[in-house]
Parts: C-alpha cells; sequence; structure tokens
C-alpha cells in the first residue's frame, strides 16, 4: 500500500470508526496522462468493494465534470466501470469540492473532508481535529438500545464501533453516532489505542442509568391486539406484564404482551387483523423503537427497556413489581 493509501486509510477509519480492508492496487495500464493523475486501489468498507481513486497531482484536475469524465475513463480501462469509487486528495478547492458536491461523487481530503452519499456520511467539517460531541434532549432509539445493553453487561466493553455493531445487528457508523451521542451526554468515555476507538461506561452501571433517566423514553411506539394463532411461527420475547410476571410474583395478564420491532411488524403482522377489544385468544404486540429481541433474555424482554415501558403504569401493583425488579439486578 502506497503511503497515500495508507494516510487516507488512517484518516478515515479515525474519523468514521469503520474498518478499511486493503484489495490490493489495481494492476492496470493507462494512458500516461491518467497514471500521473491518478492511482487506483482497491478496499471494502462495510462489506461494499469501492475503488479509491488516488489524485496524484491536484495541479492537475481540471473542472469538476471535466474530472468525473477522466476517473469514470481510468476506472473503465482498469475494468472497475461499475464499481463505487472515492475520490482521494491531500488538497481540493473550495471550487472543486462545491462541484463534487453538486454531482454527488464521494470525496475526501486527508484530514480535512469526507463527503460520501452512499456510504450514508457527510462530515463536511473541515477542521482537522475530531469534533466534540455535543448533548441531547433525548437519545435515540438505536442510542438507547445501545447504553442498555453495556448496562446490562450484553457488549463486552471497553470495546471499539465495530467490535459492538454485530452483536448489536446495527452497522459500525450507526454505532459510531451512538457512541458520539453518549460521550456527549456525558455517559461514555472514548480512548484511543492504536486505530481503535474504545468506548467504556463513565461511571458504575447505576450511576450511568440514573444519570441517563432523564434522556430515556419508552420504547414503545404503538400496541395492537391481535389473534394470538396470527403470530404462530414467530418468536417474539414476552414484554409488558407478561414479562414482568415472570420476573417478580406479579400475576400474569388475562391477555399475554409481546414486543417486536416496528419496522420488523410490517413483515411478521401485515396478515393479523387488528382486534379493537379483548376477546378469546387475543393478545397486545408492543411496536418497539428498537428491536426489543437483541438485548432480551429467558424469551422476555430486557428489564432496563422493560422498565420504561412500564414508567407511566396506572396500576400501583404493576408499580411496585418494578421497584423490586430494579432492586434485584446485579449492579
Amino acid at each position: 500500500m502506497s503511503s497515500r493509501a495508507e494516510s487516507f486509510v488512517h484518516y478515515f477509519e479515525q474519523e468514521t470508526g469503520l474498518p478499511l480492508f486493503s484489495r490490493g492496487t489495481l494492476p492496470t495500464k493507462l494512458p500516461a496522462y491518467l497514471r500521473q493523475l491518478f492511482e487506483l486501489e482497491g478496499f471494502t468498507v462495510e462489506d461494499e468493494r469501492f475503488i479509491a481513486v488516488m489524485l496524484r497531482d491536484e495541479t492537475r484536475a481540471k473542472g469538476g465534470r471535466a474530472l468525473v469524465g477522466q476517473i469514470e475513463k481510468a476506472l473503465t480501462l482498469a475494468g472497475e466501470s461499475d464499481s463505487h469509487y472515492c475520490l482521494v486528495a491531500k488538497e481540493l478547492g473550495s471550487y472543486m469540492r462545491r462541484r463534487l458536491v453538486g454531482m454527488r461523487v464521494p470525496f475526501v481530503v486527508v484530514g480535512q473532508q469526507i463527503y460520501w452519499p452512499w456510504l450514508g456520511y457527510m462530515m463536511t467539517n473541515q477542521r482537522p481535529q475530531r469534533r466534540e460531541p455535543a448533548p441531547t434532549e433525548v437519545l435515540g432509539p438505536a442510542t438507547q438500545m445501545m447504553l442498555i445493553a453495556m448496562l446490562l453487561g450484553q457488549v463486552p466493553t471497553p470495546a471499539s464501533a465495530t467490535a459492538m455493531a454485530k452483536p448489536l445487528g446495527y452497522t459500525a457508523m450507526s454505532i459510531s453516532r451512538a457512541i458520539k451521542e453518549l460521550e456527549g451526554n456525558g455517559l461514555v468515555q472514548t480512548e484511543s489505542q492504536g486505530r481503535a476507538r474504545l468506548v467504556h461506561l463513565a461511571e458504575s452501571p447505576r450511576g450511568v442509568w440514573e444519570r441517563a433517566l432523564p434522556l430515556l423514553r419508552s420504547p414503545i411506539r404503538d400496541i395492537v391486539r391481535v389473534m394470538a394463532d396470527d403470530l404462530a411461527g414467530w418468536e417474539l420475547p414476552r414484554a409488558g406484564e407478561s414479562a414482568l410476571a415472570q420476573r417478580t410474583m406479579l400475576g400474569a395478564p388475562t391477555e399475554p404482551v409481546y414486543a417486536v420491532a416496528s419496522r420488523a411488524w410490517r413483515r411478521i403482522g401485515y396478515r393479523a387483523e387488528v382486534i379493537p377489544v379483548p376477546d378469546d385468544g387475543t393478545c397486545l404486540v408492543e411496536l418497539w423503537r428498537y428491536p426489543p429481541e437483541v438485548t432480551a433474555r429467558d424469551g422476555c424482554v430486557d428489564p432496563l427497556s422493560l422498565a420504561l415501558s412500564l414508567h407511566s403504569h396506572a396500576d400501583e401493583r404493576v408499580e411496585q413489581a418494578v421497584e423490586k425488579m430494579m432492586e434485584s439486578l446485579p449492579w
């Protein structure tokens, strides 16, 4: 790998938390003027293959469309005309950057800027230092789920965004954003270890939970009532009073309660008829903001999400059972 490519990899991984895997320099016979202008290096990110078009000499770069035409010609000659690509440069003038943004051409100015639409990353600040995380009014769904998994010890820490992504079912980029959100609210701390940036809780799990409570909300978006038979074949975790009954001495409810991510309900419940009132064989399905099965254990949703979902419950018996459950947590 060339020094130009190494600088690109280091900067990209440091800023995004996503690992880049080199596939080597492309063996290709380009005309002299294209060889003087570009170096082509293959990489993989987020299981997507792309070509890093390394700009050798910024002074030779033409206007936006002309430069894109030269890139596409080089890729065609290299047999990579259908591949994603990203322009990599040490310097690019503000006019050229605006032109590339207008054409939605991915580019990285090493140490300054990343613009990568198809990867979902548009870091347009042009400062080499890392942006300071900022506090938020509430935590996003993925951030809340990640925090709960950390509090319950369901993901090992300290860990990088990449290491946490797979068990949580999100991309490393989504986890990186969640880490910044948690860091901005003082709930986690990060430290650099080589190329990786590791995250760990800012204090004890109980202390972080109490500090985070004003930022957390019920995971429930909506609740639907359907016939339990319509859920046959789907192993949904118990939720609500059903989960609380399993975790405490509370009696089980007349209607079983289950949880599912609201986006998953589209494929699970599209044939289920919504029942307006309790009936023989009906059950309640809570549609969650994040996938409940990720942090569920023993067939029930996790105790922290469960407590949040029952926070405003009017039944005094339920409130007392939630308190007992929280007191029994091993933290």
